[in-house]
Protein backbone atom coordinates (compact mmCIF):
# COMPACT_ATOMS: atom_id res chain seq x y z
CA UNK A 1 0.00 0.00 0.00
CA UNK A 2 1.50 3.33 -1.07
CA UNK A 3 0.74 6.86 0.11
CA UNK A 4 -1.54 7.76 -2.81
CA UNK A 5 -5.07 8.51 -1.55
CA UNK A 6 -7.73 5.97 -2.43
CA UNK A 7 -10.01 8.81 -3.57
CA UNK A 8 -9.19 12.46 -4.18
CA UNK A 9 -12.05 14.82 -5.02
CA UNK A 10 -11.22 18.49 -5.53
CA UNK A 11 -13.83 21.22 -6.06
CA UNK A 12 -16.19 18.96 -7.99
CA UNK A 13 -19.44 20.29 -9.40
CA UNK A 14 -22.10 18.29 -11.24
CA UNK A 15 -25.29 19.50 -12.87
CA UNK A 16 -28.05 17.75 -14.77
CA UNK A 17 -29.39 20.37 -17.12
CA UNK A 18 -30.19 23.41 -14.98
CA UNK A 19 -30.32 21.32 -11.81
CA UNK A 20 -27.20 21.63 -9.64
CA UNK A 21 -26.72 18.26 -7.92
CA UNK A 22 -23.22 18.63 -6.43
CA UNK A 23 -21.57 21.92 -5.55
CA UNK A 24 -17.89 22.48 -4.74
CA UNK A 25 -17.40 18.99 -3.27
CA UNK A 26 -13.90 18.25 -1.95
CA UNK A 27 -12.73 15.37 0.20
CA UNK A 28 -10.05 12.72 0.45
CA UNK A 29 -10.37 9.04 1.32
CA UNK A 30 -7.11 7.55 2.49
CA UNK A 31 -6.30 3.92 1.76
CA UNK A 32 -7.60 1.63 4.49
CA UNK A 33 -10.42 3.94 5.61
CA UNK A 34 -14.06 2.94 6.04
CA UNK A 35 -16.16 5.91 4.90
CA UNK A 36 -19.94 6.34 5.19
CA UNK A 37 -21.76 8.73 2.87
CA UNK A 38 -25.11 9.87 4.27
CA UNK A 39 -27.69 12.50 3.48
CA UNK A 40 -31.30 13.09 2.48
CA UNK A 41 -32.85 11.53 -0.61
CA UNK A 42 -31.83 13.52 -3.68
CA UNK A 43 -28.77 14.93 -1.92
CA UNK A 44 -26.38 13.55 -4.54
CA UNK A 45 -25.06 10.38 -2.86
CA UNK A 46 -25.52 8.01 -5.81
CA UNK A 47 -24.29 10.70 -8.21
CA UNK A 48 -21.08 10.99 -6.18
CA UNK A 49 -20.57 7.21 -6.35
CA UNK A 50 -21.06 7.24 -10.13
CA UNK A 51 -18.45 10.00 -10.44
CA UNK A 52 -15.93 7.98 -8.41
CA UNK A 53 -16.69 4.91 -10.52
CA UNK A 54 -16.05 6.86 -13.72
CA UNK A 55 -19.59 6.24 -15.02
CA UNK A 56 -20.21 9.98 -15.39
CA UNK A 57 -17.93 13.00 -15.56
CA UNK A 58 -18.06 16.10 -13.34
CA UNK A 59 -19.10 19.43 -14.80
CA UNK A 60 -15.91 20.80 -13.28
CA UNK A 61 -13.27 19.83 -10.74
CA UNK A 62 -10.92 16.87 -10.40
CA UNK A 63 -11.38 13.25 -9.30
CA UNK A 64 -8.59 10.72 -8.87
CA UNK A 65 -8.93 7.09 -7.84
CA UNK A 66 -5.68 5.54 -6.59
CA UNK A 67 -3.82 8.29 -8.42
CA UNK A 68 -5.58 7.65 -11.73
CA UNK A 69 -8.58 8.93 -13.65
CA UNK A 70 -11.67 7.00 -12.48
CA UNK A 71 -12.12 5.32 -15.88
CA UNK A 72 -8.59 3.90 -15.67
CA UNK A 73 -9.06 2.57 -12.14
CA UNK A 74 -12.38 0.78 -12.65
CA UNK A 75 -10.88 -2.71 -12.43
CA UNK A 76 -9.40 -1.82 -9.06
CA UNK A 77 -12.87 -1.12 -7.63
CA UNK A 78 -15.52 -3.58 -6.46
CA UNK A 79 -19.09 -2.28 -6.59
CA UNK A 80 -22.33 -3.42 -4.95
CA UNK A 81 -25.39 -1.58 -6.23
CA UNK A 82 -28.63 -0.85 -4.42
CA UNK A 83 -30.89 -3.78 -3.50
CA UNK A 84 -31.34 -5.70 -6.76
CA UNK A 85 -34.61 -5.67 -8.66
CA UNK A 86 -33.58 -8.24 -11.29
CA UNK A 87 -35.59 -11.41 -11.90
CA UNK A 88 -34.32 -13.96 -9.43
CA UNK A 89 -35.80 -16.95 -11.22
CA UNK A 90 -32.96 -16.91 -13.74
CA UNK A 91 -31.31 -20.36 -13.50
CA UNK A 92 -27.90 -19.33 -12.20
CA UNK A 93 -26.20 -20.64 -9.09
CA UNK A 94 -24.46 -18.69 -6.35
CA UNK A 95 -21.05 -19.92 -7.55
CA UNK A 96 -21.78 -18.91 -11.15
CA UNK A 97 -22.88 -15.47 -9.98
CA UNK A 98 -19.74 -14.93 -7.90
CA UNK A 99 -17.56 -16.06 -10.82
CA UNK A 100 -18.97 -13.17 -12.87
CA UNK A 101 -16.70 -10.95 -10.81
CA UNK A 102 -13.74 -12.59 -12.55
CA UNK A 103 -14.87 -11.54 -16.04
CA UNK A 104 -12.25 -9.34 -17.66
CA UNK A 105 -9.68 -10.53 -15.13
CA UNK A 106 -9.32 -14.23 -15.90
CA UNK A 107 -6.62 -15.10 -18.39
CA UNK A 108 -8.40 -18.20 -19.65
CA UNK A 109 -10.30 -17.53 -22.86
CA UNK A 110 -13.86 -18.82 -22.91
CA UNK A 111 -13.72 -20.42 -19.45
CA UNK A 112 -12.70 -19.83 -15.87
CA UNK A 113 -9.33 -20.96 -14.60
CA UNK A 114 -8.59 -23.03 -11.52
CA UNK A 115 -7.45 -19.81 -9.83
CA UNK A 116 -10.80 -18.15 -10.63
CA UNK A 117 -12.66 -20.97 -8.91
CA UNK A 118 -10.33 -20.82 -5.92
CA UNK A 119 -10.88 -17.07 -5.58
CA UNK A 120 -14.66 -17.44 -5.96
CA UNK A 121 -14.80 -20.11 -3.25
CA UNK A 122 -12.58 -18.02 -0.99
CA UNK A 123 -14.82 -14.98 -1.53
CA UNK A 124 -17.93 -16.97 -0.68
CA UNK A 125 -16.31 -18.33 2.45
CA UNK A 126 -15.25 -14.83 3.49
CA UNK A 127 -18.85 -13.56 3.36
CA UNK A 128 -20.13 -16.82 4.88
CA UNK A 129 -22.12 -18.24 1.93
CA UNK A 130 -19.81 -21.06 0.81
CA UNK A 131 -22.50 -23.56 1.85
CA UNK A 132 -24.86 -21.96 -0.71
CA UNK A 133 -22.54 -22.43 -3.72
CA UNK A 134 -24.86 -24.74 -5.67
CA UNK A 135 -28.13 -23.06 -4.71
CA UNK A 136 -29.91 -20.91 -7.32
CA UNK A 137 -30.67 -17.25 -6.65
CA UNK A 138 -34.44 -17.80 -6.55
CA UNK A 139 -34.00 -19.84 -3.37
CA UNK A 140 -32.17 -17.14 -1.41
CA UNK A 141 -33.32 -14.56 1.11
CA UNK A 142 -32.68 -10.84 0.65
CA UNK A 143 -29.73 -10.93 3.04
CA UNK A 144 -28.23 -13.93 1.24
CA UNK A 145 -28.58 -12.16 -2.12
CA UNK A 146 -26.66 -9.18 -0.76
CA UNK A 147 -23.87 -11.48 0.42
CA UNK A 148 -23.72 -13.06 -3.04
CA UNK A 149 -23.33 -9.64 -4.64
CA UNK A 150 -20.68 -8.75 -2.08
CA UNK A 151 -18.79 -11.98 -2.82
CA UNK A 152 -18.99 -11.22 -6.54
CA UNK A 153 -17.53 -7.76 -5.93
CA UNK A 154 -14.59 -8.96 -3.82
CA UNK A 155 -13.83 -11.86 -6.20
CA UNK A 156 -12.30 -9.24 -8.51
CA UNK A 157 -9.68 -8.60 -5.79
CA UNK A 158 -10.47 -4.88 -5.53
CA UNK A 159 -8.45 -2.29 -3.65
CA UNK A 160 -11.59 -0.21 -3.05
CA UNK A 161 -15.09 -1.47 -2.36
CA UNK A 162 -18.06 0.84 -2.99
CA UNK A 163 -21.58 -0.04 -1.84
CA UNK A 164 -24.80 1.87 -2.53
CA UNK A 165 -27.39 1.27 0.22
CA UNK A 166 -26.33 -2.38 0.60
CA UNK A 167 -28.73 -3.10 3.46
CA UNK A 168 -31.84 -1.22 2.32
CA UNK A 169 -34.98 -3.39 2.71
CA UNK A 170 -33.10 -5.79 5.00
CA UNK A 171 -33.92 -6.25 8.68
CA UNK A 172 -31.64 -4.86 11.38
CA UNK A 173 -30.15 -8.20 12.44
CA UNK A 174 -29.06 -9.02 8.88
CA UNK A 175 -27.79 -5.44 8.45
CA UNK A 176 -25.54 -5.88 11.46
CA UNK A 177 -24.23 -9.21 10.14
CA UNK A 178 -23.33 -7.67 6.76
CA UNK A 179 -21.55 -4.71 8.36
CA UNK A 180 -19.55 -7.11 10.52
CA UNK A 181 -18.40 -8.76 7.27
CA UNK A 182 -17.50 -5.33 5.85
CA UNK A 183 -15.54 -4.54 9.01
CA UNK A 184 -13.41 -7.64 8.45
CA UNK A 185 -12.94 -6.83 4.77
CA UNK A 186 -11.79 -3.35 5.74
CA UNK A 187 -8.61 -4.91 7.14
CA UNK A 188 -7.39 -5.10 3.54
CA UNK A 189 -9.84 -3.08 1.41
CA UNK A 190 -10.80 0.60 1.51
CA UNK A 191 -14.58 0.76 1.88
CA UNK A 192 -17.03 3.51 0.91
CA UNK A 193 -20.68 2.87 1.70
CA UNK A 194 -23.76 4.96 1.02
CA UNK A 195 -26.36 4.41 3.74
CA UNK A 196 -29.64 5.88 4.93
CA UNK A 197 -28.98 4.77 8.52
CA UNK A 198 -26.61 7.38 9.90
CA UNK A 199 -26.92 6.15 13.48
CA UNK A 200 -26.17 2.54 12.64
CA UNK A 201 -23.15 3.01 10.36
CA UNK A 202 -21.42 5.39 12.79
CA UNK A 203 -20.50 2.29 14.80
CA UNK A 204 -18.44 0.90 11.93
CA UNK A 205 -17.05 3.73 9.82
CA UNK A 206 -14.03 5.91 10.56
CA UNK A 207 -15.56 9.01 8.96
CA UNK A 208 -18.98 10.13 7.79
CA UNK A 209 -19.36 12.32 4.71
CA UNK A 210 -22.58 14.30 5.08
CA UNK A 211 -23.85 15.21 1.62
CA UNK A 212 -26.64 17.53 0.64
CA UNK A 213 -25.34 19.02 -2.61
CA UNK A 214 -22.28 20.20 -0.66
CA UNK A 215 -20.23 17.87 1.53
CA UNK A 216 -18.87 18.04 5.07
CA UNK A 217 -16.79 15.24 6.56
CA UNK A 218 -17.02 14.31 10.25
CA UNK A 219 -15.19 11.86 12.43
CA UNK A 220 -17.75 9.19 13.31
CA UNK A 221 -17.67 10.00 17.02
CA UNK A 222 -18.39 13.69 16.30
CA UNK A 223 -21.90 12.99 15.02
CA UNK A 224 -24.68 14.30 17.22
CA UNK A 225 -28.30 15.39 16.93
CA UNK A 226 -27.35 18.96 15.98
CA UNK A 227 -25.13 17.83 13.07
CA UNK A 228 -27.80 15.45 11.79
CA UNK A 229 -30.59 18.01 12.12
CA UNK A 230 -28.56 20.53 10.11
CA UNK A 231 -27.96 17.92 7.39
CA UNK A 232 -31.60 16.88 7.02
CA UNK A 233 -33.11 20.29 7.68
CA UNK A 234 -35.50 19.06 10.36
CA UNK A 235 -35.39 17.55 13.86
CA UNK A 236 -34.16 13.94 13.78
CA UNK A 237 -34.37 11.45 16.60
CA UNK A 238 -31.16 9.50 17.18
CA UNK A 239 -32.16 5.88 17.58
CA UNK A 240 -30.47 3.64 20.10
CA UNK A 241 -29.95 0.30 18.36
CA UNK A 242 -30.23 -2.72 20.60
CA UNK A 243 -26.73 -3.92 19.72
CA UNK A 244 -25.00 -0.66 20.75
CA UNK A 245 -22.82 -0.64 23.84
CA UNK A 246 -24.56 0.59 26.95
CA UNK A 247 -24.74 4.36 27.08
CA UNK A 248 -23.60 4.82 23.46
CA UNK A 249 -25.61 7.28 21.36
CA UNK A 250 -26.03 6.90 17.61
Amino acid sequence: MNNVPAILIDKVNFSHGDLRILEDVSFTVEQGEFIGIVGPSGGGKTTLLKLMLGLIKPSSGKIEVLGQKPTLAQRRIGYVSQYPTFRRDFPISVLQTVLLGRLGITKTFGDYSKEDYEIAHRSMKEVEIDHLADRTLENLSGGEIQRVLLARAISSSPEILMLDEPTANIDMRVEEDIFEVLKRLNQRITIIVVSHDIGFISQYVTKVACLQRTLICHEAEALNAEVIEKLYGQPINIIHHSHCKHGEEH
